[in-house]
């Protein structure tokens, strides 16, 4: 758990409770936890029965629905998925989009 950032002389009356203390000069700090997503098959029909097919089925149901996608379908349920992440918790996200729609 992240509980304070700053300088040290800025930090003094939090370092007593502190359990650890990281010197992060230089690098990214990204409270919270991160997840692989594939965010615009959140809005597929498919992907609501997954626990119940096995991945080579439920690639066979899934590749023809995105095979119709358009690059304004893609947007929307990409937009829908990082909601539904944001609204978990989710603070770090890496997508795996390898959908490029012809249009």
């Amino acid at each position: 758990m992240i509980i304070a950032i700053g300088a040290t002389s800025d930090l003094l009356a939090v370092i007593d409770a502190a359990d650890e203390i990281v010197d992060a000069r230089g690098c990214v700090v990204t409270p919270g936890w991160s997840t692989r997503t594939i965010t615009c098959s959140v809005a597929d029909p498919c992907t609501t029965r997954r626990d119940q097919r096995s991945l080579f089925d439920w690639l066979k149901c899934l590749y023809p629905i995105w095979a119709r996608y358009r690059p304004e379908d893609i947007f929307a349920a990409t937009q829908l998925g990082l909601a539904e992440l944001a609204l978990s918790g989710c603070t770090l996200s890496s997508d795996h989009l390898y959908l490029f729609p012809t249009a």
